[in-house]
């Protein structure tokens, strides 16, 4: 998972995710911040 941050802040583009914390969770072992945008599952009925 950290690979995938790092190369994530390498290129400048977001990480889309099911799991927001997960990824920010890698992410604070990084110089600099990535961005995290969490989505809402499209199976799961109850998202609104």
């Amino acid at each position: 998972m950290t690979y995938v941050a790092a190369v994530a802040d390498t290129v400048i583009c977001p990480i889309l995710t099911l799991d927001g914390e997960k990824w920010r969770q890698h992410a604070r072992d990084l110089d600099e911040p990535l961005t995290v945008i969490e989505i809402a599952d499209p199976e799961d009925k109850g998202a609104a």
